[in-house]
């Protein structure tokens, strides 16, 4: 269920608010499987990125089009609390959570599954994305190992496709 306002009626600023019961898209068992994700927005689709819920890895996005319809993506590996953010003419970026897996995804608008980057493994969690462009495409991310410390500040190329390495700050 999709709730869109607490009850059929007015809210204090005076605005109406409706309910409706939205079924999961193929490929989603339940809408249980992205709750508790970041949302992101991006240039032509929206998402709900379970794998950045602190509470349990997922492999699974929900992808919200312009014109309001659903539909289910996929990552390569479920992640937990990773990091997640659009990156105009990439697409959605998704950084750590998954400790022995590839570090990066990209979901591209459109597509139904993420592509892996050639980026080592990040177990970070509890990270924040954030892009920004200097000379090439970077993303900012930090957050804690899994063990609780702090994991270094550092930045990723997104445009390198070879043996990458983020740089630390």
């Amino acid at each position: 269920e999709i709730n869109l306002g607490r009850q059929q009626g007015m809210n204090p600023f005076g605005l109406f608010e409706k309910s409706r019961e939205v079924a999961a898209p193929d490929g989603l068992s339940s809408l249980s499987e992205v709750a508790g994700g970041r949302t992101v927005e991006g240039d032509e689709e929206s998402y709900l990125v379970g794998a950045s819920d602190h509470d349990a890895a997922s492999d699974r996005v929900l992808v919200v089009g312009a014109d309001r319809g659903l539909r289910s993506a996929s990552l390569t590996v479920a992640r937990r609390a990773a990091a997640a953010a659009f990156v105009p003419d990439v697409g959605l970026v998704v950084v750590g959570g998954a400790d022995g897996a590839v570090g990066v995804e990209v979901l591209v608008a459109g597509e139904n599954s993420a592509t892996p980057l050639d980026l080592a493994s990040d177990p970070v969690e509890g990270a924040t994305a954030v892009f920004g462009e200097l000379d090439d495409q970077l993303i900012l991310v930090c957050g804690h190992t899994p063990a609780g410390d702090p994991a270094p500040v550092r930045s990723l190329d997104l445009r390198c496709s070879t043996s990458c390495v983020p740089t630390e700050l």
